[in-house]
């Protein structure tokens, strides 16, 4: 009890980080930055895997009304 008493303050704030993370996690709490910082991260791990080839197998069309009128 004396430990809890004595050091609370300290395992309050190294908590209050990781409830943050975890409710990021599991989408209960919306923070932006996190959400930014994720992407961030995503998009920097996906350019850092990625071959650095063109695949053929991959086409890009351009469909609109006007080509079937």
């Amino acid at each position: 009890m004396k430990f809890i008493a004595k050091h609370g303050a300290r395992i309050a704030l190294s908590l209050l980080p990781l409830l943050f993370a975890l409710g990021h996690a599991t989408s209960v709490l919306n923070i932006s930055f996190a959400k930014t910082l994720d992407n961030i991260i995503y998009d920097t791990k996906l350019r850092a895997v990625m071959p650095q080839t063109l695949d053929s197998r991959i086409v890009i069309v351009d469909v609109d009304e006007k080509k079937f009128s």
